[in-house]
């Protein structure tokens, strides 16, 4: 069992980040891609994808490493936005999903490694993402 984290996790755990940062700012450059105030963004898919290839601790906090970057201020989130006043936002759900979807993606490919299993996980995974997405997004446009 490993306890502390070695150069290379913390160097995939980086550019995991960024990864996100320009996933989620794709609408920038293909503008086409915001349907009713929600953007279509890469986001969902390194999600998954950090779960897959870091595990599923390493994946859970190079994501919340991401949000509390976008919530301090870096402009990381879609539209490059950021900061405190996120937590307002429709699509915030989608932002605190990531960690819950890199976690249970890591977590069920950990147990075993096959194809079947991938593509299960990314499949569950990419079900909380907009389960516990949308559901906030509906919550905060009803109050």
């Amino acid at each position: 069992m490993k306890t502390g984290l070695r150069t290379i996790d913390l160097t995939l755990a980086g550019m995991f980040v960024a990864l996100m940062a320009v996933g989620a700012n794709i609408t920038s450059f293909v503008p086409f891609l915001v349907i009713g105030g929600v953007p279509i963004t890469l986001q969902t898919f390194f999600a998954i994808l950090a779960g897959a290839i870091l595990g599923s601790r390493l994946g859970a906090i190079t994501m919340a490493v991401y949000a509390f970057a976008g919530l301090a201020g870096a402009p990381v989130f879609s539209k490059f936005g950021g900061g405190f006043a996120t937590l307002l936002s429709p699509t915030f759900g989608f932002i605190l999903s990531f960690i819950l979807t890199a976690y249970v993606t890591g977590k069920l490919i950990e147990k075993k490694k096959s194809v079947p299993v991938y593509i299960t996980a990314a499949l569950i995974g990419m079900v909380i993402n907009y389960v516990f997405g949308t559901n906030w997004m509906y919550m905060a446009y009803k109050l």
